[in-house]
């Protein structure tokens, strides 16, 4: 999946745009927004970005920046009303934007986005018009916003990564992680489980994986070493069954201080684009205060989890249906809401049925999440599956326990964001339609 830094500065059609860019059907991820140029280089410094959006109001942008992304590699896209000036300073994309309509902004580059399967942008320069500058771009799926709405034609789902994650320790993360993978790998998706949990690694042990097994820690190590590529991967993750592979946490939690930010988010970026589903445990991190991701450094404590939840496209947040439990998250998901505000977000409920609906409406009328479910435990599938060192999906395949996991990744396929989308699309094209018509 394509990486996309968007730095339109000051328009008021930015927000539409990214909501628009952002969709996950258009199969490319927003790295980020950036304010201007200064901004964008920083940010290519630190991680490999594919595309880069700019409009005419970015500021600090000249033929050095221009020459600067070409070096690092990430390709330069200008929605612009003075397409030769961007073409003089070397841009070879650009979209005309002399209309000054947003929404057919928007339409466009969504046009150019679903256009071709290439997997570069090109744009034919000097010998054509302006206003007929051609681009295209990576897109497994195609979007329109014909008739005031945003229509995805579906193809094969691309590529993403999922954060599993929760407030304390006996959530049900691991066991979220496990299951869903192995829903993924029995649809025939390459999946990659992974352990970013530095504080209390367990899947080695639930899984009875070689105590030798290449770890977290190995495996970016060695992507630091510039080691790591698509095939030296497959030869270092431990394979569970057919379509699902395993990378264990740390050895020891110390090991922690020997993980560098930026190495990690390489080494996400590269699971990502390795495997169909990647589906990573990141810890209690919620229950721990130091969980600023602007504040990350060379070394970070949580710096494994962060990278993670950075880079994930979709979040499973997993609670413990008791009243401490409920209640806690109650209590912090506000505080660390803006961690998983860009996400495509779920909520899963674990525990007894009893207190079910008071658990289910307490989260509901907190958190603005529209996928909250509950799972009842079995704890007599959960034991027989850790003693025989399976998930229960395939201990029981026809328990209501696999049957919500089907499910569960079922739903992951899609995306909860998209009536949003199309929400503001809509108010978008009503609001142009009123100001045309007066």
């Amino acid at each position: 999946m394509k990486s996309v830094i968007v730095a339109l500065g000051r328009v008021d059609w930015e927000a539409e745009f990214v909501s628009a860019v952002s969709h996950p059907m258009v199969g490319v991820r927003l790295h980020r927004r950036c304010v201007d140029g200064v901004d964008v280089r920083a940010a290519v410094q630190l991680a490999q970005i594919d595309f880069v959006v700019i409009s005419d109001s970015t500021l600090r942008v000249d033929r050095d920046f221009v020459t600067e992304l070409e070096q690092a590699g990430s390709h330069l896209v200008v929605i612009t009303e003075q397409a030769h000036r961007w073409i003089d300073l070397g841009v070879s994309s650009v979209i005309n934007f002399q209309h000054r309509n947003p929404i057919r902004a928007v339409s466009e580059f969504s046009e150019l986005l679903s256009s071709s399967t290439e997997t570069e942008i090109y744009a034919s320069g000097n010998s054509v018009p302006p206003a007929q500058v051609q681009s295209h771009a990576v897109s497994p799926k195609k979007i329109s916003t014909a008739g005031g709405g945003l229509s995805v034609q579906q193809g094969s789902t691309p590529n993403y990564v999922v954060a599993v994650l929760g407030f304390a320790g006996g959530s049900g993360r691991t066991t979220c992680m496990r299951e869903l993978s192995w829903r993924f790998a029995q649809s025939s998706h390459s999946t990659l489980m992974v352990e970013a949990d530095t504080f209390t690694p367990a899947l080695a042990i639930e899984l009875g994986l070689d105590p030798k097994a290449p770890t977290l820690g190995d495996i970016v190590h060695s992507s630091e070493l510039q080691k790591l590529s698509d095939a030296s991967l497959k030869s270092q993750v431990t394979q569970l069954h057919q379509n699902l592979d395993v990378i264990p946490s740390l050895t020891r939690a110390s090991q922690w201080s020997e993980l560098r930010v930026n190495q990690l988010r390489k080494f996400w970026n590269l699971l990502a684009d390795t495997y169909s589903r990647v589906i990573v445990d990141l810890g209690p991190i919620l229950e721990h205060e130091d969980l600023d991701p602007s504040g990350l450094s060379l070394a970070h404590r949580n710096g494994a989890s962060l990278t993670a939840l950075e880079r994930a496209d979709k979040v499973v947040i997993c609670v413990r249906n008791t009243d401490v439990a409920v209640s806690r998250f109650v209590r912090n998901y506000i505080e660390v809401s803006d961690l998983m505000s860009e996400k495509d977000c779920r909520i899963v409920l674990w525990g007894e049925r009893s207190g079910q609906v008071e658990g289910l409406n307490a989260i509901r009328h907190y958190c603005d999440v529209s996928d909250i479910r509950f799972i009842a435990m079995d704890s007599k599938i959960s034991q027989r599956a850790i003693k025989e060192n399976l998930t229960m999906s395939a201990v029981a395949p026809k328990s209501e326990t696999a049957k919500f996991f089907q499910d569960l990744a079922v739903s992951l396929d899609s995306d909860m964001r998209l009536e949003r989308t199309q929400s503001r699309i809509s108010r978008l094209v009503s609001r142009s339609s009123q100001r045309n018509v007066a």
